[in-house]
């Protein structure tokens, strides 16, 4: 199964593919990956949060969601990072 990561402006246009294409997901890659994602995010000013900490945390969340792809159990991170009480 292959599996491939996209990124696009905020309206879903401009689409291309990351340079994750042909690479395996080791932890090298999965960091550079946060590293490209987080020099382009530009997250909205009005939503909860600092505008500055929704940016850094940007390269967390994009390394989270490409070890959820590789396979890697995030359950135990999923709990720990959320803001409200999990179910």
């Amino acid at each position: 199964r292959v599996k491939e990561v996209w990124v696009m402006d905020y309206d879903g246009e401009n689409g291309r593919q990351v340079f994750l294409k042909n690479k395996k997901l080791t932890d090298e890659v999965i960091e550079e990956a946060g590293r490209i994602v987080a020099s382009r995010a530009k997250p909205m000013d009005n939503a909860d949060l600092d505008l500055y900490w929704r940016k850094s945390v940007t390269a967390d969340f994009v390394g989270y969601a490409l070890r959820e792809l590789r396979g890697d159990d995030m359950r135990e991170t999923r709990v720990r990072i959320t803001r409200y009480e999990v179910s």
